[in-house]
């Protein structure tokens, strides 16, 4: 009650002396003495004057819509402010993205990288639906409200790069319609409590959404971007594609998105402009989701989680960029010797098929074989990054030097010893199909893939070399 009747008298002192309705305000809740007194003789002041209603500026409400609309969906995402589940993305007969799943929390900041034509940009457009996915889906906590840069600059408008900056800050334009709603109700009904009542709520609005500072915002995003004072009431007509950007740029900032998706957000900034950047998104309070190759910006906004796209496939790695670099190159190492291991293993496997399906003494053991070939698991070759492994130098088999006298000995136990090898070989297979199995549940576990890399490279070697003696004892039959 008191509220009310404080911003009544505040109405009607503005109307009576053409007084602005903010600083009497201002007056009237702050009554230190000093401030009555100044308000009193300010009153004083205009008793003379012909009291004349004064009424806000209008404000400009309707934005520019952008030339590819946003339409993302809104749903359950189990306490996520963004959910995306087995999303597979392609463009015409090719695969660009498969399966890829990751979740964002409120306050995350999310970093993407990746080779140029990878599909980063891809990914972020799949988000808000300015393409369609093939299959799995994106979706985003209800009630968030979405910002999303894209590569196109804000060419077209007219309007000068301050309103343009600002013609995105949805909030604070809602609260301040309301609060001139709630002005207008009141000065028709001068005397009326629920207008008093509906003006302080409108008023108490327009200051927690920062409508008071609005214009400091504007100025420090505009300045911060390196645009000059003398800028801020030009055309955007008058600014070049790059500085184009930046307008838009601004524009985002300024409507203060819940969640932000940046797609390659420095391009057109200038050293200066991508330190201001850094800073500020750092203190941003939503969550931040950037494409960039920039590795002073992915440190500076202290990424909490990195994805990358490669190969088709979204890895995931929950971590800061400098960590992910040193994860990302222990996971392709064992990704790569776990692909070398497989070929080896599918090269002998084939070559025993070859070379024994035919004769019926080894037909059964060959058709194991087979089975067990057709029942495997492929690895995909790992293919767009440099793992940093020495090359290899692969010398051939030196021409072997027998005895004869060895080699009727050994042409006399060969039946035998074969009948002991193809045993040996059955076990060792066994053993080496358990471990790629428990390597393919391991997952993302780093050690735990290398101790099993390490005893399945072991027990490949004796394997390898079980081959080679079944190969010459075979050689010494025929």
């Amino acid at each position: 009650m008191k509220l009310s009747v404080l911003v009544l008298l505040s109405l009607q002192l503005s109307h009576a002396f053409n007084l602005p309705y903010g600083n009497l305000r201002s007056s009237i809740f702050d009554r230190r003495p000093d401030n009555l007194a100044r308000l009193g003789s300010r009153i004083s002041s205009r008793c003379s004057e012909s009291a004349r209603p004064c009424r806000p500026l209008s404000m400009q409400t309707t934005q520019e819509k952008a030339s590819k609309a946003i339409n993302p969906i809104f749903g359950d995402t189990g306490g996520a402010i963004l959910a995306v589940e087995k999303l597979s993305l392609s463009a015409g007969p090719r695969d660009i993205l498969l399966d890829a799943s990751f979740k964002a929390m409120q306050g995350d900041r999310i970093g993407v990288v990746g080779a140029n034509g990878a599909g980063k940009s891809t990914l972020l457009s799949a988000i808000v639906r300015t393409r369609a996915w093939d299959s799995g889906e994106a979706v985003i906590k209800p009630e968030t409200t979405v910002g999303y840069l894209i590569q196109t600059a804000v060419s077209g408008s007219k309007r000068s790069a301050w309103d343009e900056a600002s013609s995105g800050m949805n909030k604070i334009m809602a609260a301040e319609e309301r609060l001139l709603k709630a002005q207008e109700a009141v000065e028709r009904e001068a005397m009326s409590e629920r207008a008093a009542n509906e003006l302080a709520s409108a008023q108490a609005e327009f200051e927690a959404v920062g409508g008071s500072s609005k214009d400091q915002k504007v100025a420090r995003v505009l300045n911060g971007l390196g645009f000059q004072r003398e800028d801020h009431n030009k055309s955007c007509t008058e600014f070049s594609g790059g500085w184009q950007m930046r307008i838009a740029l601004a524009r985002l900032l300024l409507s203060e998105p819940d969640l932000l998706l940046l797609d390659e957000p420095t391009n057109h900034l200038d050293m200066s402009a991508k330190q201001w950047l850094v800073s500020y998104l750092k203190e941003y309070k939503g969550t931040i989701m950037v494409v960039t190759h920039e590795t002073s910006l992915l440190d500076g906004i202290a990424c909490n989680t990195i994805l990358e796209v490669r190969d088709k496939r979204l890895h995931v790695f929950k971590c800061s960029h400098s960590k992910f670099l040193l994860e990302r190159q222990a996971r392709v190492d064992a990704a790569a010797k776990a692909y070398e291991a497989q070929q080896r293993e599918i090269e002998k496997l084939q070559s025993y098929i070859d070379r024994f399906g035919a004769k019926a003494s080894k037909a059964s053991s060959a058709q194991s074989r087979k089975k067990q070939l057709e029942k495997m698991e492929v690895i995909d070759a790992p293919e767009s990054l440099q793992t940093g492994r020495r090359p290899k130098l692969v010398l051939p088999e030196p021409p072997k030097c027998r005895m004869e006298m060895v080699a009727n000995k050994k042409r006399g136990n060969a039946p035998k010893r074969i009948e002991k090898i193809e045993k040996e070989v059955g076990k060792l297979e066994q053993k080496i199909a358990q471990i790629d199995a428990d390597m393919v549940a391991k997952g993302s576990n780093v050690e735990a893939l290398y101790e099993l890399q390490s005893k399945r490279d072991s027990l490949q070697g004796d394997l390898d070399k079980l081959y080679a003696e079944w190969e010459e004892l075979e050689t010494i039959l025929s």
